[in-house]
């Protein structure tokens, strides 16, 4: 949206002066002299771009003063900010309070177009979130197959340090024997290569096994689930019953 500085601060001046005449010496109120304080800090605020402090001190000088220009002073550091909402409740608030606003035409279409970006902002979070939910859904891994995995992942591991045992141990045998260790070891020297050698067959076993039982559940489950989801209570005659 397209912002007027220099209209922004003309109104802020104006407040100012509006302001600054409830000094003590016009009106001995401490709730304005507060107000005006609270003004001036967040012109200063406003000036340097630092608009989250210039919106807590207008906002504190307008709840002191109840002067409705100061709410066109908040929904500028509002819009400055992106807080679509507040601005133009703000603005709103300024149109309906203010006896006699300068350029209300212009500003009543701006105040329009500030809902119509809200509304349209509301809507999409509306129909983002249950799409947000159903892709939680379906990425969701059901619990079976999550177990199936981490087996997967414990038999890759054995097969991992059972296949580096086997090839330490063959080398081994391989110094010890000579290169026909198969015939010329005693079946003492070749016990450890065979449990390390089952070992690690096991341990593949185990991987290939876990990934497809893991695979299997996850699309299994997860259609069941998905189908439980869009289920729907219906009520007949006889009670109440279930359909799909």
């Amino acid at each position: 949206m397209y912002k007027t500085p220099m209209r922004g601060m003309l109104v802020i001046v104006a407040v100012a002066l509006t302001l600054v005449s409830l000094a003590p010496g016009a009106r001995a109120d401490s709730n304005d002299e507060a107000a005006r304080i609270h003004f001036q800090s967040g012109t200063r605020y406003y000036e340097r771009g630092d608009y989250e402090d210039a919106v807590r001190e207008f906002r504190a000088a307008y709840e002191l003063s109840g002067r409705p220009q100061l709410l066109y002073n908040l929904y500028l550091a509002h819009e400055r900010l992106g807080h679509y909402r507040e601005a133009a409740q703000a603005l709103g608030g300024y149109l309906e309070q203010a006896p006699e606003v300068e350029d209300r035409e212009r500003l009543e279409h701006r105040l329009e177009n500030l809902r119509r970006r809200v509304a349209a902002m509301d809507e999409e979070e509306a129909a983002g979130s249950p799409a947000a939910s159903t892709a939680t859904r379906e990425r969701a891994m059901p619990m079976p197959a999550l177990a199936s995995f981490a087996a997967a992942g414990g038999g890759l591991v054995i097969f991992a340090v059972s296949g580096a045992l086997v090839l330490a141990e063959d080398g081994a045998l391989a110094d010890r024997c000579g290169a026909n260790a198969g015939r010329l070891c005693t079946d003492a020297d070749l016990e450890g290569l065979r449990r390390r050698t089952i070992a690690a067959d096991v341990g593949l076993a185990v991987t290939a096994a876990g990934l497809v039982t893991g695979l299997v559940l996850h699309f299994v489950l997860r259609d069941r689930e998905h189908a439980a989801v869009t289920a729907k209570v219906r009520a007949t005659p006889s009670g109440l019953s279930i359909a799909f």
